[in-house]
């Protein structure tokens, strides 16, 4: 006989947590209570058994034969669950891609050790700091959008992350979102896709970007950056930049050759707000830059001509303004006395 239950009964099961969650939901909402009083929902074997069957996987009767059917599964799909902590998927040492978005997590701690990670779907939880993944040392992609994330930090021990996805977190107004420098330094060497569309980022934050040496796509759609400084700067510094998306920033309507600009910041982009960048622009406006500053230096060297001063003779040292004529030699006469 099977030590798992009907997935009938756990359908049944989950049915009534959710029924009992709403109904605590509502009788919170109407007392004044926050969220964090309903009991919360943890990962355990037999919701993770329920879901590897719900994937098509079939698990003997034993508990010994069952764990090494659990020791070979490299995918796992607890979305929409209602999850708040993460908890056993040690479990799964094999384990290469997780799916736990649409949850009510709070943190990823107690994901712990899972060397074969290599995706982690974390995307619209209740998230607001980022811990507990330095060890995940393979994790290539990370989806962290539509969470509370003020200050990405914690990154540190990712050293193979190539995809970071941070877009539309809900931060509270005049609030951006803030990168934290020892983890870009982090990552910088492998991170290929940066995404944080949305999320209130500001100027100084492009500054966190110079170590981005691999990154190839940048998404900073909808977001609070003014001006070319600081955004120069980290254009320059990366020079396998193909894509970028800077729609909906004030500085896409402060000059309307912005566009122009951006271009010629980047000799690697291919594509500027979703539209592409062929090489003939690129040539055009290589030449009409070149020769606009040949025409600026010709006009500074007129204006410095213009402006320089006439070269005036040595004064003489009767303090006047003139000086006296050079005397030639036989030229020169004593003066006659006049008659009387």
């Amino acid at each position: 006989m099977s030590d798992l239950q009907p997935l009938s009964s756990v359908q049944e099961e989950e049915d009534r947590f959710e029924r009992v969650s709403d109904a605590q939901s509502h009788a919170a909402s109407s007392s004044g209570q926050t969220a964090h009083s309903i009991p919360a929902r943890s990962i355990t074997k037999e919701m993770i058994l329920r879901a590897l069957e719900k994937q098509g996987v079939r698990f003997p009767h034993s508990q010994a034969d069952q764990a090494k059917v659990l020791a070979k599964q490299t995918h796992l799909h607890l979305n929409n669950l209602r999850i708040h902590n993460i908890s056993n998927l040690q479990l799964l040492p094999q384990l290469e891609v997780c799916y736990l978005y649409d949850n009510c997590i709070q943190s990823p701690e107690g994901i712990g050790r899972l060397d074969y990670l290599t995706h982690l779907y974390l995307q619209n939880n209740e998230i607001s700091e980022v811990r507990g993944l330095g060890s995940l040392v393979n994790l290539q992609k990370l989806y962290l959008q539509g969470n509370f994330i003020a200050h990405v930090s914690g990154l540190d021990g990712l050293v193979n992350l190539e995809e970071l996805h941070l877009s539309n977190q809900h931060l509270p107004p005049g609030v951006g979102m803030t990168l934290d420098a020892r983890s870009m330094q982090a990552v910088g060497s492998t991170l290929r896709v940066l995404s944080a569309v949305g999320c209130g980022i500001m100027d100084p934050v492009l500054d966190s970007l110079l170590c981005m040496q691999q990154l190839r796509k940048l998404e900073l759609a909808q977001n609070q950056i003014q001006g070319f400084d600081h955004m120069e700067g980290m254009l320059r510094s990366a020079p396998r930049l193909m894509i970028l998306d800077l729609r909906g920033n004030p500085v896409c309507n402060s000059s309307h050759k912005y566009r122009d600009t951006v271009v010629l910041m980047s000799d690697s982009l291919v594509s500027l707000d979703d539209v592409n960048i062929t090489p003939q622009q690129r040539e055009f406006l290589l030449r009409f830059h070149l020769q606009k500053m040949k025409q600026q230096m010709r006009a500074e060297q007129r204006q410095q001509q213009v402006e320089q001063p006439q070269q005036s003779q040595v004064p003489s040292s009767t303090g006047l303004g003139h000086s006296l004529p050079h005397a030639q030699p036989g030229r020169f006469t004593t003066p006659q006395p006049h008659e009387a």
